[in-house]
């Protein structure tokens, strides 16, 4: 991965596969998980991408270990 900015005030941007991938993403959702500390509720949106499913299915994988 490269040093290039992939949050910003538009979302995670970035391009699947090389700069996000599944492991980022469980990575995203275990330190998210470890920000709230059981202290709130999680929304995951997302649009009508193929390959957003997969980056859900492991944000969820982070949170759920990690909260």
């Amino acid at each position: 991965m490269t040093n290039k900015k992939l949050f910003g005030t538009s979302g995670i941007r970035g391009k699947i596969g090389s700069e996000i991938n599944s492991e980022l993403a469980l990575k995203i959702g275990k330190s998210l998980a470890k920000y709230l500390n059981n202290a709130g509720k999680v929304v995951i949106g997302y649009d009508t991408r193929t390959t957003n499913r997969m980056l859900e299915q492991a944000i969820t994988a982070g949170l759920i270990e990690h909260g």
